[in-house]
């Protein structure tokens, strides 16, 4: 080997043109200076720093090779002021690249919110969407789901009454037997909901609908809190109250342990609520029941539903899993308590949060109602279709 290394061919090339060899390695530097230098590059380079400080934001290499495909002049002042000005836009880096069909860049303004402009442009009422599935689709199957799952069940009931024309059949309904690997929809609950995945359908998408409560068990827990006389705020959470509440509010913990929860609900003398995960959102519905802390990593949506005034432990990672679309509409409608976790910081916040006055509650309510009817139900059923029509090309147009 070493008797090749030095034999007259192995140089001769470079020999009979050392400039031609000096000019390739030059321009070999430009280019990596030129690769350096480019928005490409240093947009990537910027997005993989944020990823080791937000270890749950992971964006999509496909979907920013396509934005540059598409928008190749794009400098990073404009790639920044309209896609990190937020966590939510920043979001969107996390979804397929066909979210480009929707978001027209040209058409967009720094600081922007994006999820806003998608809201504008995609919207289907519950007649538009039954139109286009309706005797398309006459049933679904979700083999790995249960409606004896008081979650689940949630979902079965919101499918239904989605595609009142479309049968809902899930694993431990006795019809699954003939209809087992027919037009089955997968889906999961975790990770984050993509506006426009590949993924399994996720269900956590349907919590922003809203929840009926049990009445079953309403009806058992006014009985339950009847005798308290003082205004109740629900804690669930399985740690202790980080602040004081106001002598007017009588707290009540609702363990998120779902232990024996099949036993009858106990209310213990330490304000303790036994066995109560599957009551959580009939409880907020309760007469008594005025305010709520509801923890991060859980459902902070049915609160707003019943109108509650509601303390939210909302950290950042909140807003890149499977709930932060949640916790955006949470956030458009303004009746979410950022908690800081600060000692007094929280004690402050709180006092001034539960002592919202009656007419500015309402105030809120009203805007929110407005919204949910004008553009998040319709917006939630884009969604829906997106991914039946994804998951059943042969079917759906």
């Amino acid at each position: 080997m070493q008797n090749k290394l030095n034999s007259k061919n192995s140089y001769s090339i470079q020999l009979e043109n050392p400039t031609k060899i000096q000019e390739e390695i030059t321009l070999n530097a430009q280019k990596i200076n030129s690769i350096l230098k480019s928005t490409k590059y240093q947009i990537f380079n910027y997005l993989e720093k944020i990823e080791k400080y937000e270890p749950w934001f992971k964006y999509n290499k496909y979907t920013l090779n396509y934005l540059f495909e598409k928008y190749p002049n794009i400098t990073l002042e404009e790639f920044s002021s309209i896609f990190l000005n937020n966590t939510y836009n920043k979001v969107i880096l996390m979804c397929d690249k066909e979210i480009f069909t929707i978001l027209d860049l040209n058409n967009i303004n720094p600081w922007d919110d994006l999820i806003e402009h998608i809201m504008d442009k995609i919207s289907l009422t519950n007649d538009e969407l039954n139109n286009k599935i309706a005797w398309k689709i006459d049933f679904l199957t979700f083999p790995n789901l249960s409606t004896l799952d008081t979650a689940q069940s949630y979902f079965y009931e919101k499918m239904t009454k989605l595609l009142p024309n479309t049968k809902i059949i899930f694993g431990d309904q006795k019809e699954i037997k003939s209809k087992f690997w027919q037009n089955q929809l997968d889906c999961d609950s975790v990770w984050f909901i993509d506006l426009l995945w590949n993924w399994n359908f996720n269900t956590c998408l349907l919590k922003i609908l809203k929840t009926n409560p049990n009445d079953q068990k309403l009806d058992e827990l006014n009985k339950l809190f009847e005798n308290i006389d003082k205004d109740i705020f629900i804690w669930w959470s399985t740690t202790a109250i980080p602040f004081n509440l106001p002598g007017r509010l009588y707290s009540i913990i609702m363990p998120k342990i779902p232990n024996n929860w099949n036993k009858k609900l106990n209310l213990l003398e330490n304000w303790l609520l036994i066995n109560s995960m599957w009551y959580l959102n009939s409880a907020y519905y309760t007469q008594k029941v005025v305010a709520a802390f509801v923890s991060w990593s859980h459902n902070i949506w049915e609160p707003l539903n019943a109108w509650k005034l509601t303390v939210v432990n909302n950290e950042i990672e909140n807003r890149f899993n499977h709930n932060w679309l949640i916790s955006y509409f949470w956030e458009k409608v303004w009746l979410l308590h950022y908690t800081i976790w600060n000692e007094v910081q929280i004690q402050k916040e709180v006092d001034e949060f539960l002592n919202i006055p009656r007419e500015e509650i309402n105030k809120r309510n009203d805007e929110f109602q407005k919204m949910y009817k004008e553009k998040i139900e319709n917006f939630i059923n884009w969604l829906l279709y997106l991914f039946l029509k994804k998951s059943f090309k042969e079917k759906i147009n």
